[in-house]
């Protein structure tokens, strides 16, 4: 195995990255319909109109 992208790219994983990304795998196929929930509710989320972030108030000192 190696590592296509990143800071690591080219080289081989660590045992317990390996570890990590077999166990993700396994959530993803267990619960296929939670995956697709999320993205479902994400997308709503990006088409709907949910406020930005909020401007900083100015500081009463600088004023």
């Amino acid at each position: 195995m190696i590592i296509p992208t990143g800071k690591r790219k080219g080289q081989s994983p660590s045992v317990a990255s390996i570890y990590r990304a077999l166990a993700e795998h396994a959530k993803r196929e267990a619960y296929p319909e939670a995956i697709e929930a999320a993205r479902a509710d994400f997308g709503a989320l990006q088409n709907s109109e949910v406020p930005g972030p909020r401007l900083a108030a100015p500081d009463r000192a600088s004023l």
